[in-house]
């Protein structure tokens, strides 16, 4: 079953930008389109 993990707040991630975070051992990007 999948899980939420909360990675970052709106504030964190600006517009356009790409931040990179490790979850579980795995990398994902979290972008702000």
């Amino acid at each position: 079953m999948a899980e939420f993990h909360k990675l970052a707040t709106v504030d964190e991630v600006g517009p356009g930008e790409i931040k990179q975070y490790l979850v579980e051992d795995r990398f994902v990007a979290l972008c702000n389109v």
